[in-house]
């Protein structure tokens, strides 16, 4: 995780530089950053906040917040591993139904089916969508705010096929912010 290291380093050093020390850092000379892609924020989308899964391939699956130029509800990406690095390819375009604000990171099962979930959309609620690895995507879930959720997060699997995940408002305990694990 070089970015997350990256940003503490950042934070490490923004802070006791606030407070007038001057430390000692070593960074690691072999540390680099290889650029995969860099998105336009036009038809392949932008605004990516959540991260990348993996599949057994080595294939990174993403999701961009918004697409076409911030008109639309944001894209399903794959960057396919090749012998020469990546290539990227957007799977699906979200619609109003499936749900803007897709910022999570999403989940991949061992059939190549991938899971995530959008913070807005549906009901206004949130949803939990499935891309299948014959490239069918369909909404599973539509969340119904007090009833069960509301603002789905980042999702897990398990293998037997279970996914887990968290609202962050609303949920059983029909109360906001609250929150609930699905």
């Amino acid at each position: 995780m070089p970015k997350s290291s990256g940003i503490l380093l950042s934070i490490l050093i923004l802070v006791s530089g606030a407070f007038g020390a001057n430390p000692q850092v070593e960074v690691p000379q072999n540390v680099g950053l290889k650029l995969l892609y860099n998105f336009t924020g036009g038809t392949d989308g932008g605004a990516v906040f959540g991260g990348v899964a993996r599949d057994r391939q080595g294939n990174l699956y993403g999701v961009t917040e918004i697409s076409d130029d911030d008109h639309g509800y944001g894209t399903l990406f794959k960057l396919t591993r090749t012998k020469r690095g990546y290539s990227f390819h957007v799977l699906a375009d979200f619609s109003e139904s499936a749900g803007t604000y897709c910022e999570s990171t999403p989940a991949v099962d061992d059939s190549g089916n991938v899971f995530g979930a959008c913070s807005l959309g549906g009901a206004g609620y949130g949803t939990l969508w499935e891309y299948s690895h014959s490239g069918k995507f369909k909404v599973l879930h539509i969340f119904g705010g007090p009833v069960d959720g509301m603002l789905p997060g980042d999702l897990t699997l398990d293998g037997l096929g279970n996914i887990y995940g968290t609202t962050a408002e609303w949920g059983s305990g029909g109360l906001p912010l609250s929150g609930s694990i699905v």
